[in-house]
């Protein structure tokens, strides 16, 4: 009897580390038949969404996981997003670009045009050659997945519990590090703590799928975080874009007034954080740690 309820126990364990990866492995697979189907703007986006959150899941289950089966999945995410990011970098910059000509001055337009006409040819060109043979040359993904499906390992309710919170601090510690060199406010740390915080989210909704219902509020403090972010960084993008195109006094107008728009979206990136209560009370929990190691 003690046997078998035993034998039930592993079943059950087993299982549960399976229901937290398949969404993700699924929601992968479904992504890239919709960009194979045709390569287009939100296809792209989310596929390369995706491939980030199905690392970060198997980021969390790596000590339940077969080492050799997860890296590989881990490596073919990874490459998925990189094949797709020449075509999705070019499908931002097209909308951050014409976005951005409806705030401006029509003489600060005419800075703009011609680089938004170049991106909007790049971004032709890069679709028509998917269209040409069909669909981007996206690496497949399936026959991972299911090897590493195969034969999962045993691992028990309280283990990924325990490791959830490890999981977390390791996030945590991650954020704290890029919000301190983010201080002197450069592109490339901004740049960084961005994708800190995006790391920290897609951590948060995992524990959320996984049973931690009691996150929901730090995932919606961060996922405010994280749109701030995004604003800063598609100034920033901006502002490199100005000092690429050739000077002239409507050019340095526009490039004067990003910078006080920039200012200006720090400060109010500074305030969303000072009111993500949940993530400073983590922060600050982190900085104990580690001043008492």
């Amino acid at each position: 009897m003690n046997q078998r309820a035993s034998g039930s126990s592993r079943r059950r364990e087993r299982l549960l580390c399976r229901k937290l990866l398949e969404p993700y492995c699924r929601e992968v697979i479904r992504q890239r038949s919709r960009v194979q189907r045709g390569a287009g703007v939100d296809p792209v986006h989310e596929l390369r969404v995706a491939s980030r959150r199905l690392q970060e899941a198997l980021d969390f289950l790596a000590p339940y996981l077969p080492e050799g089966p997860r890296k590989k999945l881990h490596r073919r995410a990874r490459r998925i997003r990189r094949s797709l990011g020449e075509l999705r970098n070019a499908d931002v910059m097209v909308v951050l670009v014409s976005d951005s000509m409806h705030r401006l001055s029509p003489a600060e337009r005419t800075v703009l045009r011609p680089f938004l006409s170049r991106l909007q040819t790049e971004a032709a060109g890069l679709r028509r050659r998917a269209i040409h043979r069909r669909a981007p040359r996206v690496p497949g993904v399936r026959k991972r997945i299911e090897r590493l499906l195969k034969d999962l390992p045993d691992s028990s309710v309280k283990a990924l519990d325990s490791r959830g919170d490890e999981f977390l601090s390791e996030r945590i510690h991650e954020l704290s590090k890029e919000l301190e060199c983010a201080r002197r406010d450069g592109p490339s740390a901004m740049h960084r703590l961005r994708i800190a915080v995006k790391r920290y989210r897609y951590a948060l909704e995992f524990m959320e799928r996984a049973g931690r219902k009691e996150l929901s509020g730090a995932i919606q403090e961060t996922r405010s975080l994280q749109g701030e972010l995004g604003h800063l960084h598609d100034l920033d993008v901006l502002l490199e874009i100005l000092r690429k195109e050739r000077p002239a006094p409507a050019t340095r107008r526009l490039e004067l007034r990003l910078r006080t728009e920039r200012k200006n979206q720090i400060d109010k990136t500074r305030g969303v954080l000072a009111d993500s209560q949940d993530l400073l009370a983590r922060l600050s929990l982190q900085a104990q740690i580690r001043s008492a190691t």
